[in-house]
């Protein structure tokens, strides 16, 4: 009589995400889609911030505290993964490196733990300067919109060095609250914004914050030593 067919599980795997802005969303989608057990899969959200920040809220809530922004593009992560299905790491890679090619590899963090990986996405986002790079803990941060709240209020001329889509927002956002405010945007290319955008978008963005009496000098710019 011959014996039955030895049988083993597949080895588990794990799929590791580096970065809490599209990161976050892709850990969302796919704590949706995977399960721990049925699946033999962990799934675990590396983030250097225990939130959620939404980038384009936050130019108003650097703005003006009306409406109380500040506390709101800081959103908690305490709901993203679906029925539990993954692990969140709140710390910052250090490094990460692969074993030999289809073995995967290892992530290091700020913490002096290593979580190894299977399949690894990196969505490490951007790094911004300003009103921008906030702090990473949620108290850090809403101090830090309030100072730059403060400085919108006090300041009566404001030049934004750059017409892209963040000056433009800025722009907006600053005259909307205070139309009597002087701002200015100084901008290298002939048109806001870039190429990505058609000419007729871009010219209508350009007639748009004209009417709210913005002044932009475009074709030109500020040189380093400008700045006093």
């Amino acid at each position: 009589m011959s014996s039955p067919a030895s049988s083993s599980s597949p080895a588990r795997k794990t799929i590791v995400i580096i970065g809490g802005g599209a990161g976050a969303l892709v850990a969302r989608r796919l704590s949706t889609l995977l399960n721990s057990t049925t699946h033999n899969v962990d799934l675990i959200l590396i983030t250097a911030r225990p939130h959620f920040q939404h980038y384009i809220g936050s130019i108003r809530a650097a703005v003006t505290p009306e409406g109380g922004f500040a506390a709101q593009v800081l959103v908690p992560f305490d709901r993203l993964l679906i029925n539990g299905n993954g692990t969140i790491i709140t710390a910052e890679v250090t490094a990460f490196s692969e074993h030999r090619e289809g073995e995967g590899g290892t992530v290091m963090l700020s913490n002096g733990e290593s979580v190894r990986w299977d399949a690894l996405v990196l969505a490490t986002g951007s790094i911004w300067e300003g009103p921008l790079d906030v702090p990473k803990s949620r108290k850090e941060a809403l101090a830090w919109f309030g100072d730059w709240q403060d400085r919108f209020e006090e300041a009566r001329d404001i030049l934004l060095v750059g017409g892209g889509s963040v000056a433009v927002e800025y722009a907006g956002e600053i005259k909307d609250l205070s139309p009597s405010k002087n701002v200015t945007i100084v901008h290298r290319d002939t048109m806001l914004l870039n190429k990505t955008y058609p000419n007729k978008f871009r010219k209508d963005v350009e007639r748009r914050l004209r009417a709210r009496r913005v002044d932009l000098l475009l074709g030109d710019t500020v040189s380093e030593d400008a700045f006093t």
